[in-house]
């Protein structure tokens, strides 16, 4: 009853004021239905990112084969550290963004390694090389069995830079 009313009172109405009769009314339905998409419309999109459920492994280790041992990684991050150290200085440009894309791009190494079940930490600290002495120090709480981590420094005539990679296995 209440809808044919409502015909009733915006069919008396002018063209504009027929457009913002039907905003307001479109406005107050969304509020009280939840959305302004249709649910046949959120179904669908949902649908296309839903990634599959695997159920649990319960595993507790690694597979001996993919297992995570530092030396395959070392040599990995000492050429990245001298690639963008040696950038940076020929092309002069400042420290901050140094540590950011040093840090990136160690990270995609260490992932493209395959080492999965892991979780990686890469904490970078670059800093001018004048004869200062510098000690970077962590702590950690870990499996020393299954966790590990990785230092590496890189030196120039103007700049050092460590880099350190926390391998941390996620059962």
């Amino acid at each position: 009853m209440a809808d044919v009313e409502a015909k009733h009172d915006t069919e008396q109405l002018s063209e504009p004021r027929k457009q913002i009769f039907k905003k307001k009314h479109a406005d107050h339905a969304s509020k009280y239905s939840g959305s302004r998409k249709s649910s046949l419309e959120t179904a669908v999109t949902n649908a296309k990112f839903n990634m599959p459920k695997f159920e649990n492994t319960y595993k507790l280790s690694p597979d001996e084969h993919k297992r995570f041992y530092a030396y395959k990684l070392q040599p990995q991050i000492l050429k990245t550290l001298k690639n963008h150290v040696e950038k940076y200085e020929t092309e002069g440009k400042s420290n901050s963004n140094l540590t950011r894309d040093l840090a990136d791009a160690i990270r995609i190494d260490a992932k493209n390694m395959g080492f999965q079940r892991y979780k990686l930490v890469v904490f970078v600290t670059v800093g001018d090389n004048v004869g200062q002495d510098v000690r970077v120090a962590s702590r950690c709480l870990w499996n020393p069995e299954f966790d590990n981590c990785i230092s590496v420094t890189h030196k120039t005539k103007t700049l050092w830079a460590t880099a350190t990679v926390y391998i941390i296995y996620n059962d």
